[in-house]
């Protein structure tokens, strides 16, 4: 049987490893891909355009020979969370509208 000692001290460690992998999940969800990319190769395929802010391209098609245009990932979750609220909105909207009326 575990000791209090080594029970706390696995506990410990055991949330460090969490940390770990929660802080390498939030760093590759912020990361901003960057830069021109050639599909497939350097020089002899099609170069992408340039990365912007919200918007990144990658290689896709058959043979990876063409650019497709991708947005960031902190760009799709900042679309997601407005079209939540928004929906929320309208929906407590309409709530209200039909339950609250003043007579």
């Amino acid at each position: 049987m575990l000791s209090p000692f080594s029970f706390a001290f696995t506990s410990i460690i055991l949330a460090l490893s969490k940390c770990e992998e929660l802080k390498d999940k939030i760093d590759e969800a912020t990361r901003l891909e960057s830069g021109s990319k050639w599909c497939p190769v350097p020089l002899a395929g099609t170069q992408c355009p340039a990365s912007g802010f919200a918007w990144h391209y990658k290689c896709c098609g058959d043979l990876n020979n063409e650019c497709c245009f991708h947005l960031q990932n902190w760009a799709i979750v900042a679309l997601v969370i407005v079209g939540i609220l928004c929906l929320a909105s309208f929906v407590l909207g309409i709530v209200r509208c039909l339950f609250c009326r003043r007579n």
